[in-house]
Parts: C-alpha cells; structure tokens; sequence
C-alpha cells in the first residue's frame, strides 16, 4: 500500500466515519507490500477479503464475481484500494460490494490515474473521477464524492459511495 492511498483513506475516516465498531469490509486487502487498511479501522470489526490466502485475507472467494461466502447486506463499510486496476470486470465487482453493504452503507474506492504497469496478476485499467461515478451508478450507489491527487507518481483517483436507504 503506498502512503498516498493510506492518507487519503485516513481522510475518508476523518470525514466520513464518525462512530466506532462498524463493520468493514476490505475488498482486495492481502498486504502485498506497505501495509493494509486494518490499522486505520482499529476502533472497528474489520474483515479482509480477497482472491487468494495470504496476510490480512479473512475471506478467501472462490468466484470474484459472486461472492457466496458474505452475506447480503452484512457491512457498514466497504473500502478498497489499489485493487481495481488488477479487476478485469469492475463493473461486476462494484456490483458484490452493494450486495454486501447495508442500506445507509458508505463504500471508498482507490485506484490509480496514471502510473507504470503492475500486473497481479493483470493491470486492467486506470481510473479518472466521472468512471468512478459510472461504477457507482452501475450498481445504484450514490456519489458523495470524487478525488484525483495527480501530485503522487500512482495519482490515486476515488470516491466514496453511499448505498441509498430502502
């Protein structure tokens, strides 16, 4: 994970999240290099979800795009960084996490807007904030917010999604 990614998930935090013991979801969360989210959620009940076993991995899914082993509606938060562009059909994922949020949920999305190529094993795509707002249109999330800090090297783009209440 690099350091601009945890700064600006620390400000999502900040912003964003102002009671303590929800329940998070980290979709891609294997700490491959530079740490997780974890720390950040400290004061919370997070979950670690990604492809494959490894460090920081609670949930291990045999299929990205159904994800039978969460329940509908479980989380309060579902944050994923530096994931997407290794996604080959995002548009199915962003679909798995508003299954998986509660109403009144809120949902963050990392990834970069520019960078090298870095497979994991693909690089798919990168991503600019009016992508951002049509993944989360796909899957009937509301955009609270789009960010691009193009001053780092990966100039991380995001959003944070709200799941409308039912």
């Amino acid at each position: 994970m690099h350091p601009s990614s945890m700064e600006l998930m620390k400000k999502f935090v900040a912003t964003h999240v102002k009671a303590t013991g929800l329940e998070v979801l980290d979709v891609g969360s294997q700490a491959v290099s530079g740490g997780s989210y974890k720390v950040i959620f400290h004061n919370h009940k997070y979950t670690g979800l990604d492809m494959e076993a490894g460090a920081n991995v609670d949930i291990v899914v045999k299929d990205p795009y159904n994800w039978t082993e969460v329940p509908d509606g479980k989380y309060d938060i579902v944050v994923s960084g530096q994931a997407f562009e290794h996604i080959e059909y995002p548009w199915e994922t962003i679909r798995q996490i508003e299954r998986v949020l509660k109403s009144g949920g809120l949902a963050i999305i990392i990834a970069p807007s520019q960078g090298r190529i870095h497979r994991w094993p693909v690089d798919t795509f990168r991503y600019h904030p009016d992508g951002m707002i049509a993944l989360g249109n796909w899957a009937g999330l509301e955009t609270l917010e789009t960010f691009i800090e193009k001053k780092t090297f990966w100039g991380d783009c995001g959003a944070v999604f709200l799941k409308p209440l039912k």
